[in-house]
């Protein structure tokens, strides 16, 4: 997710036909992400091969993705083809920060989901062990834990925010030092380690599923 840590838009304003194209492109994917994801979530639902932590754990990461999606989809779209002046007021930061939670969730899926991968290539008699029913729900547990408590300071809004801006089409921080914090520690660096860790078993070991 692009991210800014300047809440001011920039001097140079983009050209209307411009901004509708990226509402088309940006709706286009958001849209069709929903769709898909719903399909998936009903495919691991009505799999019984998926009745496994490995399916539980997907279907937790397809409803991070698609909370992700909805945002772009119902907010990220109209603001940018009609340029809407005020995505910093109190509804707009309240969207960023659910955006926030469902991308965090979208992280730390993929980590889980790559250490279930690793474990059942690697270790394939106790992998049914260690991620039983209590541990699978104890690690989706986690995982939304700790996205939620991503968000926390978010609900101080005056200086601690995410929001939309439809003429840079990124999402901008607080200029704070919240927001600095925020920007650098548990946006770039976090999101940064979970995904290079979730990468890594995939590339030494594949995707192979039990």
């Amino acid at each position: 997710m692009s991210s800014s840590n300047s809440s001011e838009p920039p001097s140079s304003s983009i050209p209307q036909i411009e901004n509708i194209y990226a509402s088309i492109i940006i709706f286009g994917l958001s849209f069709s992400g929903c769709i898909f994801n719903v399909l998936a979530g009903i495919v691991v639902l009505r799999n019984p091969i998926l009745k496994n932590a490995f399916g539980a754990l997907c279907f937790s990461h397809t409803i991070a993705n698609f909370g992700v999606l909805f945002v772009f989809c119902l907010w990220v779209t109209p603001t940018t083809i009609i340029q809407y002046k005020y995505t910093e007021l109190t509804f707009g930061k309240i969207l960023g920060q659910i955006n926030i939670l469902f991308w965090n969730a979208c992280c730390y899926s993929h980590l889980v989901i790559s250490l279930n991968r690793f474990l059942t290539i690697s270790m394939p008699t106790k992998v049914n062990t260690l991620f039983n029913y209590r541990n699978t729900c104890l690690i989706i547990g986690f995982v939304w834990s700790m996205a939620f408590g991503h968000i926390i300071p978010y609900f101080w809004r005056d200086t601690c925010y995410v929001a939309y801006d439809p003429v840079s089409w990124t999402w901008v921080f607080a200029v704070s030092p919240c927001g600095d914090v925020i920007t650098t520690y548990t946006d770039y660096y976090i999101r940064m380690v979970t995904e290079k860790a979730a990468v890594r078993p995939r590339r030494m070991y594949g995707t192979a599923g039990s």
